[in-house]
């Protein structure tokens, strides 16, 4: 009985998806920020410029926020997350929650050759708080 593949060739083909093979390639890009001890209206932020010639594509963000008293942990750590395009202005993504939040992109969150992107967590708590921002995707 024959083994193998379905056509019996030797040739192995691998199909991988473009962030997958972004690490392969090293044009990955993974960022993070934090603030420690911080107030309401503040919060950990990144910002990138992406060089001429490449478009960066951002596939996921998150945000982790905590009390940085102990005596404040069983309060809310309300947080926000925004990622902007500072170039255009735009905001291109925002989601809030408590203690946290992240999401990946089914669509990559394009920032073209030229523009810069901030990516900033705000803290809505009414006490202080400690915040890491990550976001992350590749380069082309």
């Amino acid at each position: 009985m024959a083994r193998g593949r379905p056509d019996f060739s030797p040739t192995v083909v691998d199909v991988v998806l473009r962030p997958e093979w972004a690490t392969v390639e090293a044009t990955d890009k993974n960022f993070s920020a934090a603030l420690n001890n911080h107030a309401r209206g503040a919060g950990a932020a990144l910002a990138y410029a992406v060089p001429a010639g490449k478009t960066l594509r951002l596939t996921n963000a998150s945000v982790y926020e905590e009390a940085a008293a102990n005596a404040d942990c069983d309060l809310m750590q309300i947080t926000g997350l925004l990622i902007v395009d500072t170039t255009t202005g735009a905001t291109l993504w925002s989601q809030g929650g408590n203690g946290g939040v992240g999401a990946t992109f089914t669509t990559p969150l394009v920032i073209p050759a030229g523009h810069a992107v901030v990516i900033e967590a705000i803290s809505g708590a009414n006490h202080n708080v400690n915040t890491i921002v990550s976001a992350g995707g590749y380069e082309i």
